[in-house]
């Protein structure tokens, strides 16, 4: 789940063919292509235009006078000034973010100090109805059997409007009731200067990632289970766009009992999540305060399942296979004849199969976009809405060109990656290993697209500089993570049993 191991990572999603940039409010397509990898990516257009097929829908807090939801997104993220340098700036980083996530989902805070802007809209949209009526129909009521209950609703209406002006209620007060500002100006859209962000991002991603994979199996669930906490609550901000309320808490602790059991217990795994849904609705049913909704009950699984379950099969596939069998250099040697000479020996647990296959798979999903960058720059024409309308409002600029390009990258990467492993039938299971891998991982950024498009919001938030919110770059990471793990599991050693039986 987070971002590429080695190389930079896309604007709206990582690895995936063919991908819309979204960053920033921008778009950063070159031509009729795809988007670029970081590093390479024109950022905007020169002029500032917006893409033709990008819905005019801005997040609350972006524009004076848009309509507002029903809760507020809390506006933009802005991070403290910390002096501390090196990793507590990062840790720091996490908790404000965290914090500000928590605050802008919280459902009491925003009942409590948003019901005045709501009611007033909801109320100005109940007198506009009257006025419409009172002028399509007026005549036809004033002689009816009603008519003294028409005067007087109209005259109630008329009176009710007065007040309202009067009171000098502000309609974008739901919006700024969070610390947004309705009417704060977007932030430069310098091409060079955005692109700077995102190399810069991206580099540092990249070198935690790697760290990261090989840090041991507890240490990376326990990233992964941060990370999982702000893919949820990212994922219940733009839900509750739409008016439903999750249940952040229980969320929270399912959490941590699926990156418990996913690393300490793995056999036990599924099984933690399949009571998941009796957690959540003893939730509603013991603790909160009010009924529960059928969006409430189905949003509050939905990102426990989509933030946390699905790419807790990260940690399972980390953790398959064992350590060195032992510390001692020959016995590196012997297990990987390819480990460099002058590298240090490690401990067990730090490089594992699993571990090298989620960096080689890492590496594949970035493949999957820079191939689809440069194809789809060079050659992208026909766009996926012809072929699916869906994918195309979700995201307008991908190309089939593109996504051709994306799967002819991954393969070849998958298949030295599959050879470097040792992987039986390596010219057959790494293709197709890496061709798994660019599909489901656009799969994975079209649902992050549709997730930010219905929500009216461009980015899923503010964390990381030029590149947006932490779904925003790894929402391609989500759905690929079950696939990869069951390819490894049980694909690799079918094929591992027909080359033994043919040979």
């Amino acid at each position: 789940m987070m971002s590429s191991s080695t190389g930079t990572v896309p604007d709206d999603a990582v690895g995936s063919a063919g991908v819309e940039g979204e960053g920033e409010g921008v778009d950063v397509t070159v031509g009729e292509g795809e988007d670029a990898p970081e590093v390479l990516a024109a950022v905007g257009d020169a002029d500032g235009g917006a893409d033709p097929g990008t819905v005019e829908r801005q997040p609350i807090g972006n524009a004076a006078g848009a309509a507002q939801p029903v809760f507020a997104s809390g506006g933009e993220f802005v991070s403290k000034e910390h002096r501390r340098a090196g990793p507590f700036k990062a840790v720091l980083l996490y908790l404000d973010y965290v914090r500000w996530l928590w605050d802008v989902t919280d459902k009491e805070r925003l009942d409590r100090e948003q019901p005045q802007g709501v009611v007033s809209e909801k109320v100005k949209t109940v007198i506009s109805g009257i006025e419409e009526l009172s002028r399509d129909a007026g005549i036809s009521l004033t002689e009816s059997s009603i008519r003294p209950q028409f005067e007087a609703l109209v005259s109630s209406s008329d009176a009710l409007k007065k007040e309202l002006a009067s009171a000098k209620i502000n309609p974008a007060q739901s919006a700024t009731a969070s610390g947004g500002s309705a009417s704060s100006p977007a932030p430069p859209k310098g091409i060079l200067s955005t692109l700077t962000k995102r190399v810069r991002t991206g580099v540092l991603m990249a070198a935690v990632a790697t760290v990261w994979i090989f840090s041991g199996n507890w240490v990376f669930s326990v990233g992964f289970a941060l990370q999982a906490l702000l893919a949820q609550l990212e994922y219940y901000r733009m839900a509750m766009q739409k008016g439903v309320k999750p249940a952040r808490r229980i969320s929270a602790v399912a959490t941590v009992l699926l990156y418990s059991f996913a690393v300490g217990f793995p056999y036990l795994h599924n099984y933690v999540m399949a009571n998941i849904g009796l957690y959540i609705m003893c939730y509603f049913l013991l603790v909160r305060r009010t009924p529960a909704t059928i969006g409430d009950i189905s949003t509050t699984f939905m990102g426990v399942f989509y933030g946390a379950y699905l790419p807790s099969f990260w940690v399972r596939l980390r953790a398959l296979g064992t350590g060195f069998p032992t510390v001692s250099w020959a016995g590196v040697r012997a297990y990987f004849p390819w480990y460099p000479a002058w590298a240090p020996v490690p401990v067990p647990d730090t490089i594992t199969q699993g571990a090298l296959i989620t960096w080689c798979t890492y590496n594949t999903i970035v493949a999957a976009d820079v191939g689809a960058y440069f194809v789809g720059k060079s050659l992208g024409k026909t766009k996926l809405s012809a072929v699916s309308p869906a994918a195309g409002y979700a995201s307008p600029n991908k190309t089939i060109e593109g996504l051709l390009g994306g799967l002819a990258a991954s393969s070849l990467a998958a298949t030295i990656g599959a050879r470097l492993l040792r992987w039986p039938a390596w010219w057959a299971t790494g293709p197709a290993y890496g061709a798994m891998l660019c599909l489901v991982g656009l799969v994975g950024d079209l649902t992050a697209s549709v997730f930010k498009r219905d929500a009216g919001f461009k980015d899923s938030g503010s964390l990381l500089p030029g590149h947006g919110g932490y779904l925003d770059r790894v929402d391609s990471y989500i759905f690929t993570a079950p696939p990869a793990y069951i390819f490894v599991k049980l694909i690799l050693p079918l094929a591992a049993k027909l080359v033994a039986s043919h040979v």
